[in-house]
């Protein structure tokens, strides 16, 4: 009996084919395996949100992957055309923005427009108006091209012109147009004079002035027109003899040894004048004026007065001499005033014992009171005038300005007030204190020297006041 023998190729083919499809198999389990897993971490990254996040995007719990995608791409178009629609709003307001700019860079160009066009209107108005006024004026001047000297009331209102011809007979002013024929009659005692006092005939043709005689003049020739004249005390030929000349002081002399009675107080020249300078007293005695070799024995002693002015640079103060009053030992005084101011002269001038023409002083001002209150009253004025201006607004329609309150009410009318008050303050307050002042300042006691400058002659009236007029028996009449 024969064997059955088995293919020995089998026995590897068919372990062979096993093996692949149990690799088959594997695999296949394996990518199952993979999907599951990546469909389950899907999953959890979705829904792995809060509850208000998923409200926030839109989901709900039994939405697949798929649904959640759509629900995002929509959400993202959505924002998208938001963002477009936000650009193009930018894009808009940047235009305004643009547009206004160029708006307001133009505003200062129209203000000065309208300006420029309100004066040219203004302008144009004052020039009819005065083209009017002399228009009227000149049709007026042609209408009455003269005018009489005659006042108005006496029946004389024509439009007669007198002339200055002169009548032979009767030495009358004719007017020759006139057809009422007014005549002036001159008196008969009347001269005619030229412009230089001359006197003319009638028939001169230039310009005459009329003399009219002083009925009075007898009168007052008269002894009683002389007693007259002596009791209104004008001075006479007697009075004249009563001055004797005792002493000249010359010309460049020097009283030494002086002192200010008075506090010598001078202003600082502003813009080269002195404004109402303060006076001052200097004493000279009689040992005064011997000490310095000038031989006055009949005179007791001198007062001297002036006005003072300042150095601001040089902290000094300067004198001028104005007045000297001379006493003599039986009570008679003598005054020599400055007769030289209308120039500007004086008498003379001080200095100090060392010939300092500008003695030393200290300086008084108020600057830093002045300034520093005008400064406040300003500073405050301007920041209520600004407050007010705040609460305006300002707006320029072609040609026209336009201002108009739009902010509070009540701060406008309260910054108003006070920017009214604080300028009638500081009205008051420059009123009352005038304007700054410098000034110099020396006490009283300084001792000084007075300088002459102009020749000063001390005569002796007899008929001139005394001081005292007691009876005193050791007292005589110099002369």
């Amino acid at each position: 009996m024969s064997t059955v023998k088995s293919n020995g190729l089998l026995k590897i083919i068919v372990p062979i084919v096993v093996f692949a499809f149990a690799f088959i198999l594997f695999v296949t389990y394996k990518n199952n395996q993979n999907n599951q897993v990546s469909q389950n971490e899907v999953s959890d990254v979705v829904y792995d949100l809060t509850e208000t996040e998923q409200k926030e995007l839109g989901l709900t719990a039994g939405d697949t992957p798929h649904d959640t995608l759509k629900t995002l791409l929509g959400a993202v178009k959505e924002t998208k055309a938001e963002v477009q629609r936000t650009n193009e709003e930018n894009e808009r307001l940047k235009k305004e923005n643009q547009a206004l700019k160029i708006q307001s860079y133009d505003v200062s160009r129209q203000i000065d427009d309208a300006i420029q066009t309100k004066q040219q209107e203004l302008m144009a108005d004052f020039e009819r108006r005065f083209r009017e006024v002399t228009d009227r004026f000149s049709n007026l001047s042609n209408d009455n091209p003269s005018s009489n000297d005659i006042p108005i009331g006496l029946g004389m209102e024509g439009e007669s012109q007198f002339n200055s011809s002169h009548s032979n007979t009767g030495n009358a002013y004719q007017d020759e147009g006139s057809q009422s024929a007014v005549k002036w009659i001159q008196p008969s005692d009347v001269t005619l004079t030229d412009r230089n006092g001359k006197p003319v005939s009638s028939n001169f043709t230039g310009e005459t002035v009329a003399n009219f005689p002083n009925p009075f003049k007898a009168l007052d020739d008269s002894t009683l027109g002389q007693a007259a004249v002596e009791l209104h005390g004008q001075p006479n030929s007697r009075e004249k003899q009563t001055k004797k000349p005792f002493y000249t002081l010359p010309a460049n002399s020097t009283l030494m040894g002086s002192v200010a009675m008075t506090a010598l107080l001078g202003r600082v020249p502003i813009d080269g004048n002195v404004t109402d300078p303060y006076p001052f007293k200097v004493v000279i005695g009689r040992e005064n004026l011997m000490a310095n070799g000038i031989q006055l024995p009949d005179v007791e002693g001198a007062i001297v007065s002036g006005t003072a002015s300042g150095d601001w640079t040089l902290s000094c103060v300067k004198g001028n001499v104005d007045s000297i009053t001379f006493v003599f030992s039986d009570g008679r005084i003598a005054t020599q005033e400055n007769q030289g101011s209308n120039n500007g002269k004086s008498l003379g001038w001080l200095s100090n014992p060392n010939g300092l023409p500008c003695i030393p002083g200290e300086r008084k001002t108020n600057a830093p009171e002045y300034l520093s209150s005008q400064f406040l009253l300003s500073a405050a004025g301007a920041t209520a005038q600004s407050m007010a201006q705040s609460q305006t607004t300002t707006v320029v329609d072609g040609n026209s300005v336009v201002g108009a309150v739009t902010g509070s009410q009540g701060k406008y009318i309260l910054g108003q007030a006070l920017g009214g008050g604080l300028k009638e303050m500081e009205n008051w307050f420059r009123q009352r204190y005038g304007q700054m002042f410098d000034a110099i300042y020396v006490p009283p006691g300084q001792a000084v020297a007075v300088h002459i400058s102009q020749s000063i002659n001390i005569d002796y009236d007899s008929a001139a006041r005394k001081v005292k007029y007691q009876k005193n028996s050791g007292t005589s009449q110099i002369d």
